[in-house]
């Protein structure tokens, strides 16, 4: 799922897309979905439009390999997808997450029975021991920002 707040989520949901598909994945698969919860803090407009550049790069931008990754985009929210993913899954499943953990508290608190599908979360966020990565007025430095980004939703998790 790609959530908006550490990019412009249109932008990123193609570019993730278009990558999986470079790398093979067919429609069927895997999907790539758009979350629809919002920002709490979310990254600078300057950082966020990254995503644009990096959906422009010559080595994901071929004609087929477009036409093949609008095919594993989905307009369902990214929330509903992985919920209804844990909901049908036989295997527990690591979940991978390198943005805020926004997606995986909105399993924890509306569908909490799904939490027993989940085996373990990786998790790219927080700073210890080392100085944090924001550094927005009024904060002191020490938060990372995938943490900061929805500070609850860490919390929950």
């Amino acid at each position: 799922t790609v959530i908006d707040g550490d990019c412009f989520v249109e932008a990123a949901v193609e570019c993730s897309a278009k990558v999986l598909a470079r790398m093979g994945y067919k429609e069927g698969n895997v999907v790539v979905a758009g979350v629809s919860l919002p920002a709490v803090n979310p990254f600078p407009k300057e950082w966020r439009g990254h995503a644009h550049n990096c959906n422009d790069m010559p080595c994901i931008t071929g004609r087929t390999n477009v036409e093949n990754s609008k095919k594993l985009i989905t307009k369902v929210p990214g929330e509903k997808v992985l919920a209804d993913y844990l909901r049908t899954t036989t295997s527990k499943l690591t979940i991978v997450v390198t943005g805020p953990l926004s997606t995986i508290a909105y399993i924890v608190n509306n569908h909490p029975e799904l939490t027993e599908k989940i085996e373990e979360i990786v998790v790219m966020g927080g700073a210890i021991d080392v100085k944090g990565n924001v550094s927005q007025d009024g904060h002191d430095g020490t938060a990372e920002w995938n943490l900061y980004w929805d500070p609850q939703s860490a919390a929950d998790v």
